[in-house]
């Protein structure tokens, strides 16, 4: 009883306060507005909020997505829709994803990107009906639909498509779109009968390079050791960078110290891609060994794109040097400002409890200066990492004159659910100068 009194209390107290301030002027929440465009907007608006929703991620609108795509007339807003539901593995428009399989079987009219569009989608939410009836789509005239199909297939691993697969590699009438995507799909279903056909395709120099391409890329997903020697021989091939870069990417996927020392020998290639794939396979794969080559190309390779990648890697890896010279960079004067934003994304993302006092410590020292994109860029990775324990610094941020570091702590707040914080953003709802301050702290109250 006490408790259910104390929440009307609030609930009274924070309406009077909405509405007290400003009589002629109501502020809604950002999600609130969000929502009224989704049930009531036109269709371009529609579309410009979904492309939002996607870029920044944001969820909670499937109920009134699901009622578009269920009713629109409009087909690419239904693309729209889709490839939301994709990018952020909803399930909720299954049913009528599910709906195009009869269109595809009984050859009713239907748009191939809308089709492709509902496979893909089906297939990133692993949908068990659509897995259990793709077979039946493989018959179609359609070279894009059965691609789609295959791509399907590929991604969840449906082994009891391989027989019908391996009669499309041996068939010499299958259109080449069809045979590359074949091969790639015979490779992410991991299948060993397939190795003694592919080896001889990736040998074979007549052959084109995109077919070649996709061998090696099936070969590296097989995981078989059968095909190290054609990867190697692919590797050495001296004047298709392409190949190369192919035979690399699947050498990659193989753990042994072998392979890491192909991909250290790699990053000396003339060729900036096959440096970037090496680096990136030594980041994802966490070699150690490799910090003192990927320090040098952090610093000094003609390509800034490597230099990059040399940093993310080397966050990646997360050794104790690794960490000693990002803080290093981030810390020390004679580094960039640059290299500085680039060492700091990654401690934030890795090791966030270990840089968190210099990043306090930043604050304290340039949040004045006119020039400051180190701590910019500093608070805007802080805000979008899940971490409990930078309340001192959101209470800096949300008191700051800068609204934009207002935004970012509200930003903050919400991301790690910080309901002592509940105080402030009403406050903030009601009397900040900025009205987009006072929307964003209207919908983190929700949230809280």
């Amino acid at each position: 009883m006490k408790k259910t009194l104390l929440s009307l209390i609030y609930i009274i107290y924070l309406t009077c306060v909405i509405f007290s301030e400003e009589p002629n002027e109501k502020i809604v929440s950002i999600d609130q507005e969000r929502s009224e465009t989704l049930l009531y907007g036109i269709d371009s608006e529609v579309k410009e909020l979904i492309a939002k929703l996607k870029k920044d991620k944001i969820t909670g609108f499937n109920k009134e997505l699901n009622s578009i795509l269920e009713s629109t007339y409009d087909e690419s807003l239904k693309l729209a829709i889709l490839d939301y539901y994709t990018q952020m593995e909803i399930s909720d428009g299954e049913d009528e994803a599910l709906k195009v399989f009869d269109l595809i079987i009984y050859q009713e009219e239907f748009s191939d990107n809308y089709a492709i569009s509902c496979i893909d989608y089906l297939s990133e939410i692993e949908s068990k009906k659509a897995i259990s009836d793709i077979g039946s789509i493989l018959d179609s005239d359609n070279d894009k639909i059965v691609i789609a199909a295959m791509k399907l297939i590929g991604k969840n691993r449906v082994k009891s498509q391989e027989k019908t697969l391996l009669s499309y590699l041996e068939d010499d009438d299958t259109e080449e779109s069809v045979y590359v995507q074949v091969i790639k799909t015979l490779g992410s279903i991991k299948s060993k009968e397939a190795i003694k056909l592919l080896i001889p395709i990736a040998d074979d120099e007549d052959e084109e390079t995109t077919i070649r391409n996709a061998v090696c890329y099936s070969l590296g997903e097989i995981g078989d050791e059968e095909g190290i020697p054609v990867l190697k021989r692919c590797l050495g091939n001296r004047t298709n960078y392409l190949l190369r870069l192919s035979a690399l990417e699947a050498l990659g996927k193989f753990s042994s110290p072998d392979m890491d020392n192909i991909l250290i020998q790699s990053l000396r290639d003339p060729h900036w891609s096959i440096r970037e794939k090496a680096i990136e396979a030594l980041g994802d794969k966490k070699v150690t060994k490799a910090f003192d080559i990927l320090k040098y190309k952090a610093l000094k390779d003609p390509e800034t794109k490597i230099q990059k990648k040399a940093f993310y890697a080397i966050g990646d890896i997360d050794s104790e040097e690794c960490r000693d010279f990002l803080k290093e960079v981030y810390t020390e004067k004679s580094y960039s400002d640059t290299q500085k934003i680039l060492a700091i994304e990654k401690l934030i993302e890795h090791n966030v409890d270990w840089i968190y006092p210099s990043i306090e410590e930043r604050y304290n020292k340039d949040r004045l200066e006119k020039r400051k994109p180190i701590l910019d860029a500093t608070i805007k990775f802080f805000v979008n990492k899940e971490y409990k324990f930078g309340v001192d610094l959101y209470n800096k941020l949300l008191a700051d004159d800068n609204y934009i570091y207002r935004l970012y702590a509200i930003q903050g707040i919400r991301l790690n659910k910080l309901s002592e914080f509940k105080e402030k953003l009403v406050t903030l709802s009601t009397t900040d100068k900025n009205k987009n301050i006072k929307k964003h702290a209207l919908s983190a109250i929700e949230e809280l």
